[in-house]
């Protein structure tokens, strides 16, 4: 995980709308910090999916932060059963988080609030968690398999959203767009998402040389990135 607190700064001027991320922890972060009106995670990596999906229906049963985190660290199985909820497959999830969430040491900085994310966890402050909880609990918040890669796939999402009449205020790629990964082929993605987009929408990355170092967050307005990026400035070295 990256350290977040710049993401504070980011978005201390950012339109309310649909905040749209990869990955797992970032998205949630994000969308409280960015007080996104919903949250879109899009991710094809089924362990990804499996995480938010989880994430989504404990943020959606908890009656308040103190609530989740109990719930997320160290509740039994028959606390995260509630009869009014249609969830399948909770036994196997509960054993899944178990191991791959409360047992994970990747998680232990995270969850101990080190390394920025002291300031802008929802795990440690009740606006974000609060903002984050609302969002689940009127399903803002969605989880879907989609392929960043694969342009057709995304053009069916956006598609999917337009009646919704979304608009996108934020969009975190990550590290997507890294030559190892898209490389210039991430414009075209992004063209997809920029029929959903307006002038204001921001573009996160990770490892943004506009930013100097190597895994720092890198902002831009998205039009802006996409007419300026004729070619691209993924990461050779990676």
């Amino acid at each position: 995980m990256q350290n977040p607190c710049p993401l504070l700064e980011i978005f201390e001027k950012v339109d309310t709308g649909l905040y749209v991320a990869v990955g797992t922890e970032r998205g949630f972060i994000g969308a409280a910090i960015a007080k996104a009106s919903s949250l879109l995670l899009v991710d094809h990596d089924p362990e990804v999916r499996r995480f938010n999906k989880i994430n989504i229906y404990l943020l959606k049963i908890a009656d308040d932060r103190t609530h989740y985190l109990r719930l997320r660290l160290e509740l039994t199985i028959d606390e995260w059963k509630k009869p009014d909820e249609d969830y399948p497959s909770i036994d196997e999830d509960f054993l899944w988080w178990k191991k791959r969430v409360r047992q994970n040491d990747e998680f232990k900085d995270f969850h101990e609030g080190k390394f920025g994310f002291g300031m802008t966890s929802y795990l440690r402050h009740d606006d974000f968690f609060n903002h984050l909880s609302n969002l689940a609990k009127s399903d803002n918040i969605e989880s879907v398999c989609a392929k960043l890669t694969n342009t057709s796939s995304i053009r069916q999402l956006v598609s999917l959203m337009h009646p919704k009449n979304y608009k996108i205020s934020v969009i975190d790629i990550s590290n997507v767009w890294w030559k190892v990964y898209m490389g210039s082929s991430h414009i075209a993605m992004l063209r997809e998402f920029e029929k959903i987009a307006t002038n204001e929408t921001k573009l996160v990355l990770t490892g943004d040389y506009s930013g100097g170092m190597f895994f720092e967050y890198g902002h831009h307005q998205l039009q802006e990135y996409i007419s300026s990026h004729k070619t691209s400035i993924g990461c050779s070295i990676l």
